[in-house]
């Protein structure tokens, strides 16, 4: 049993940082939340799955906290039922479904799968844009599977017809999300694998869309898991644990394939002990960077298989403040507190979300490769239009000696220079750490 299963059953809803205690067989719902991440996490119902493994009495609770949920919200309301929230708990409860209405009464269960239907239904008419179209279709067609009869089988067909549309741009030809979130990738392939193993199931073959999209979100987590287990933690995305990283790819059958050296607009140097990952392209611009960071020509570095340099680590679901996106929170060169891009606030970022305003659009990269030898010319001119400078990074690898050596030089470009010469370098060398006895 978790330690969330166990908290809950004894009364203690322990989530997004935040607790909630309403005793033994109490009721979440009929009472206020810590906070809305707590409220986002509450009614996404990802704690299910762990409820429902804890064994007796976990399936029984499980169904009682569904059903009180669906008295209090299940008609309608504003909150629960935002695209945000809807998303994920369709997918929740269509992947407990089953496990939850084993022991169900013929009217429980009846009741749990007639909400499943109308609130993927809904989910499936959200118009929110093409961001998260291809997982809240992902999601719905899930719960389609879950779901018998005729109304299941054209919840499905009509999902699987939007997903078909919604993948191809949201999944890029190279693999990467188009928000370039290696987060985002991995979740997207766990939605896709789990409808795959829903489809199977059913007798249904996968859309060839669907196991396209499949293998290239593969080659992108490949591309993105590093030497702990973790991800690469840019632009909107978390390392995540290593447990949960290795499910995502427990079906890739390329562990033996060689790694590309670039992908989703990120360069990738390795020697025996190193691994240096670098954020060589602009942030996702307009809808597809409410998660986006300004933090151009961000690193991470590992050695001997431990995080040396990491960036900011922020995700939407962080307990982490917005500023956490701005380039001086991340592994990347700043001029004073000023930004090179930032969330949108106020109005505009109730309306719109928090897309990022005023960040470049553009990034130099050049990758050079010799005997022993690898190195990254990388740069962008986002401070040309307030002090005239350009930065440039490089970064070189001596395979042989196993060491990583990188400077960092803002030099003047066009008129704003003001024939200045260029600002001091920075430069360090960095060895491989070798454990002591």
């Amino acid at each position: 049993m978790t330690r969330t299963a166990a908290r809950i059953l004894a009364g203690a809803f322990v989530l997004a940082g935040a607790t909630l205690t309403v005793g033994p067989r109490g009721d979440p719902w009929d009472r206020p939340s810590p906070d809305r991440a707590f409220a986002v996490a509450l009614h996404r119902m990802g704690w299910l799955k762990d409820v429902v493994a804890a064994g007796a009495p976990g399936p029984a609770e499980a169904l009682r906290l569904v059903l009180e949920w669906r008295r209090a919200f299940g008609r309608w309301n504003g909150f629960s039922w935002n695209p945000e929230v809807l998303e994920r708990r369709v997918f929740n409860l269509a992947c407990q479904a089953r496990a939850i209405c084993a022991r169900a009464s013929e009217a429980e269960a009846a009741h749990v799968a007639l909400d499943l239907a109308r609130q993927a239904r809904f989910l499936l008419r959200a118009s929110e844009g093409p961001v998260r179209a291809a997982e809240r279709s992902a999601a719905a067609a899930v719960a389609a599977t879950a779901l018998g009869g005729r109304p299941g089988e054209q919840l499905l067909s009509a999902a699987l017809l939007k997903l078909e549309r919604t993948l191809p741009v949201t999944v890029l030809p190279d693999g990467g999300h188009a928000t370039r979130s290696p987060q985002a990738a991995l979740e997207l392939l766990f939605d896709l694998l789990t409808l795959d193993d829903a489809l199977v199931q059913r007798g249904v073959a996968p859309p060839d869309e669907v196991m396209r999209a499949i293998d290239r979100l593969a080659g992108a987590v490949r591309f993105f898991t590093l030497a702990d287990g973790r991800l690469a933690a840019f632009q909107g995305g978390e390392e995540l644990q290593p447990a949960y990283v290795a499910a995502a790819r427990a079906r890739d059958e390329g562990e033996a394939r060689a790694i590309p050296a670039a992908r989703n607009g990120y360069q990738r140097l390795e020697a025996r002990s190193l691994q240096v990952v670098a954020d060589a392209a602009a942030p996702a611009a307009g809808p597809w960077s409410v998660a986006a960071c300004a933090q151009p020509l961000a690193i991470e570095v590992l050695a001997a298989g431990r995080r040396l340099i990491v960036g900011a680590g922020w995700s939407p679901d962080a307990q982490g403040p917005q500023a956490m996106r701005l380039v001086d929170a991340a592994s990347t060169a700043s001029l004073g507190d000023a930004p090179i891009g930032e969330p949108l606030r106020g109005v505009s970022a109730r309306v719109l979300g928090p897309r990022l305003t005023g960040a470049i659009d553009t990034v130099e990269a050049r990758r050079h490769e010799a005997d022993g030898a690898l190195w990254l010319e990388l740069a962008h001119e986002g401070w040309s239009k307030r002090f005239g400078l350009r930065h440039e990074r490089r970064l070189y690898i001596d395979v042989e000696a196993d060491e990583l050596r990188g400077e960092d030089r803002f030099s003047p470009v066009g008129r704003g220079a003001g024939g200045a010469s260029s600002c001091p370098s920075w430069s360090a060398s960095i060895s491989t750490l070798r454990s002591r006895p």
